[in-house]
């Protein structure tokens, strides 16, 4: 199975349109759709799953049925788990949540060897730099590796693409779509690659 991951569209109607081309087997978006028309085109893509971004309280009932917040779903040969939101940072926006409230969510999840774990925030530390600061979220960070699921994919700072493996854990740094770029994963070999849409 071919899984198209991508986040931080932020309308653009390009990067749309190639997703609407790709040939994928299923597609996430890890949130920041942020636009209520955008969303109502968003959400007709086939074989679509959504978390929220910390700009998306305009669309959350236009996605509800798409969205896997709070969520564990079977896909392919692999799990999927998904949390959304963000964690309190620079931005100051309505879908900013406090660690407290992650923990809790994150604690209902399950989340193994097999999981794929995808969070709109960025782990504390780990691919999350805005200049100097770090804006990731350490309830995150504690449950990622307490859990040691295979991949931890997350979007958000769109400064940042990247990837590092730390203890066994792969952490994704997905780029923005809005800059037409998304990761592909393989469900079988569990293989990613980072490419133009």
């Amino acid at each position: 199975m071919k899984i198209l991951l991508v986040c931080d569209l932020h309308g653009s109607i390009e990067a749309l349109e190639r997703i609407r081309n790709a040939d994928y087997d299923a597609l996430i978006i890890a949130g920041d759709i942020q636009y209520p028309e955008y969303a109502k085109e968003i959400v007709k893509l086939k074989n679509l799953y959504f978390i929220p971004g910390n700009m998306d309280m305009p669309v959350l009932s236009i996605m509800k049925e798409k969205d896997i917040h709070g969520k564990t779903i079977s896909l392919g040969k692999i799990k999927v788990a998904g949390f959304g939101f963000a964690s309190p940072g620079p931005f100051h926006t309505d879908g900013e949540i406090e660690e407290t409230e992650i923990e809790e969510g994150l604690s209902k999840l399950e989340v193994d060897e097999n999981t794929l774990l995808v969070t709109h925030s960025p782990p504390y530390g780990i691919l999350d730099e805005i200049g100097e600061e770090h804006t990731g979220s350490t309830a995150i960070r504690e449950f990622v590796f307490s859990k040691s699921p295979f991949m931890h994919a997350f979007g958000h700072i769109h400064e940042i693409e990247g990837s590092e493996r730390i203890e066994g854990i792969e952490f994704i740094k997905l780029p923005p779509a809005k800059m037409l770029r998304g990761v592909w994963l393989d469900d079988e070999t569990r293989e990613f690659r980072f490419a133009e849409l």
